[in-house]
């Protein structure tokens, strides 16, 4: 059975920002059977949901501080702006409010609305920014790569990470428009867009197209993904700053499900 997604190039042949970060992996001596799983192959084009998050975490905790520092100092800039922006609009708001009557007692304080939807929307930049960053860094620990903290402040592919963003969001506003099982169908089947348009190979139509691809020829895998990363998330969100681990965690995993089903090179971790 051939691989129907073609031979593809890993970004460390394309001579790129990204080129030779795996040869870069330190491989224990004696090579993969002392230091990597050894796991039966799949056939081309498939994945197994269970085995991703499985090297996810192996991936993870080679190295939790450089996912989870990096994912705390985005939160503390999210949250120092926000509240900044929050408690300079309601001192204002609460020093022009009559505290009996409760009615404005001079002019609305438009200022400082502007301010606090300027902070809230550079906080929100900080989280957007963290979540491609860990997407990228997922899709090059997933190939070999062993993160470094430096590594989650550089912006390489942050703007077509951005812009794809953007058209996933039009297209589940589409299909929850149409339907409301319609924007669960967009986004099962745009799952793996962000990992796949890290590769500089990939343009956004590039990306949405692969995607499809491999969860419709992984449906089972890929809904058993789906649904999995959607729990984690469930849970790492009604946690305090417990998704500092689940985030990292299942870009991980979507990353090494689409890597594998698509013929990238991937080093499988051992225990």
């Amino acid at each position: 059975m051939t691989n129907p997604y073609g031979s593809v190039p890993h970004p460390e042949d394309s001579g790129s920002f990204e080129a030779g970060y795996q040869q870069n992996y330190s491989v224990p001596a004696g090579g993969y059977a002392q230091g990597y799983a050894t796991q039966p192959p799949l056939l081309p084009g498939q994945f197994d949901c269970m085995r991703s998050f499985e090297q996810a975490w192996r991936i993870f905790k080679e190295k939790p501080a450089a996912w989870l520092v990096p994912g705390l100092i985005y939160i503390g800039i999210f949250f120092v702006l926000y509240l900044f922006g929050y408690i300079q609009f309601i001192t204002t708001l609460a020093l022009s409010t009559d505290p009996v009557t409760d009615e404005l007692t001079g002019n609305f304080p438009w200022a400082s609305l502007v301010v606090f939807i300027v902070t809230f929307a550079v906080a929100m930049v900080s989280m957007m920014l963290w979540s491609y960053v860990c997407y990228r860094e997922a899709v090059y620990a997933v190939g070999g790569k062993r993160p470094e903290i430096k590594d989650m402040f550089t912006f390489r592919r942050v703007g077509i990470l951005f812009l794809l963003s953007i058209v996933v969001g039009l297209l589940e506003l589409v299909g929850l428009l149409a339907l409301i099982i319609g924007v669960f169908v967009v986004s099962f089947f745009l799952m793996f867009a962000m990992p796949a348009i890290v590769f500089e190979d990939m343009s956004i139509g590039d990306a949405l197209k692969s995607s499809y691809q491999v969860a419709k020829d992984n449906v089972g895998q890929a809904l058993l993904l789906f649904l999995l990363m959607a729990v984690v998330n469930g849970i790492g969100g009604s946690v305090v700053f417990g998704v500092l681990l689940t985030q990292p965690l299942c870009y991980l995993a979507a990353a090494h499900a689409y890597m594998t089903a698509t013929g990238r090179p991937v080093q499988e971790r051992a225990m």
